[in-house]
């Protein structure tokens, strides 16, 4: 069962600096052609600093920027990690992201719900370059009941 009281807990930031092989290895993986994301003269032309991190690279780096402490979040909360299932993802930005970024994460349990059929956490991360909070993200996990 869910540990409701850990509902707003936060933990401690994390920092991962954005390599552009990962951002590649993430792009052949999508089979994402789009130049914007491989061209750094063709993203220049369309006002970009660098090549953008696609919008989904942020889930790489709340497993891989501290995997031990994903892990231990999901069980400290009460997941069975045989049984759980990853329900929804959504993300927020208020800047670009670019590779060679270094990103301070902080981890938050927003909500737990508990119900007859399944229990289901929303895990917010913060994403700061330096003070500035450039994206959020929301993960909700779930886990049948029986």
């Amino acid at each position: 069962m869910l540990d409701q009281s850990l509902t707003g807990k936060s933990y401690p930031p994390f920092s991962y600096t954005i390599e552009r092989c990962k951002v590649k290895e993430l792009l052949l993986a999508e089979k994402n052609p789009d130049p914007l994301f491989h061209d750094i003269s063709y993203a220049k032309k369309q006002g970009y600093d660098d090549t953008p991190v696609p919008l989904t690279f942020l889930s790489i780096v709340d497993i891989w920027g501290s995997e031990e402490l994903a892990w231990q979040v999901l069980t400290e909360v009460g997941f069975d990690l045989k049984k759980m299932l990853d329900l929804k993802k959504e993300f927020q930005y208020f800047d670009v992201i670019y590779p060679d970024d270094s990103l301070k994460v902080v981890m938050t349990i927003e909500s737990t719900h508990v119900s007859s059929l399944i229990e289901k956490a929303v895990f917010r991360s913060e994403y700061f370059r330096g003070d500035k909070l450039v994206a959020q993200a929301w993960l909700t996990v779930g886990m049948i009941k029986k």
